[in-house]
């Protein structure tokens, strides 16, 4: 076998290699139509459910603002009250009876729990500080959400939350895409 049978030899092996080696990356570039399939459904599957999730799940409108509780008055009628002082943006759809959580800061949340209550009445002028006063009254006395009941100190403080109602998601979708299609 001289040298130019061995190169012979060689060229062809190469060349085998290289053919092999383009049926391979050929069959590596196509990605498989099952996959695809497969996919594309479950990215749909996936946007579906949270779709049904947007449209079942409700999702509370709130304002917020500081609390404080305050000692006993003639127009609490002997119930534990306090004030939540509350920003002029939406104290307008505050009513009567509406539901109120209260997160005080000398009891944490994630040991003690919070507060419920009811909005008793709404001032309806503003304090030198431009908030409105909400009196709020709690039905079931200092028992919180996690049943613990806690001892009545007049210089408790937090954040209360009223809920003014609750809506989905989709409802909020529904406000931002409507004005949208009008115009």
């Amino acid at each position: 076998m001289g040298k130019e049978e061995f190169e012979i030899e060689r060229n062809e092996g190469v060349d085998e290699i290289n053919l092999r080696s383009e049926e391979v990356q050929e069959i590596m570039g196509r990605i498989p139509t099952w996959i695809e399939r497969w996919g594309i459904s479950i990215i749909g599957l996936f946007l579906l459910v949270i779709l049904a999730g947007a449209a079942l799940f409700p999702y509370p409108e709130t304002l917020t603002g500081r609390f404080v509780f305050k000692p006993n008055s003639p127009e609490s009628n002997n119930n534990i009250t306090g004030y939540a002082y509350l920003p002029a943006h939406g104290v307008g759809m505050v009513n009567k009876g509406q539901e109120v959580i209260v997160r005080l800061e000398n009891y944490p949340e994630q040991k003690f729990g919070h507060l419920s209550g009811k909005v008793q009445f709404v001032d309806r002028e503003p304090d030198k500080d431009g908030f409105y006063k909400v009196c709020v009254v709690f039905p079931n006395g200092l028992r919180t959400s996690e049943d613990i009941y806690l001892p009545n100190h007049i210089q408790m403080s937090g954040t209360a939350e009223i809920k003014k109602k609750k809506k989905h998601l989709t409802d909020h979708f529904e406000s931002i895409i409507v004005p949208l299609t009008e115009a």
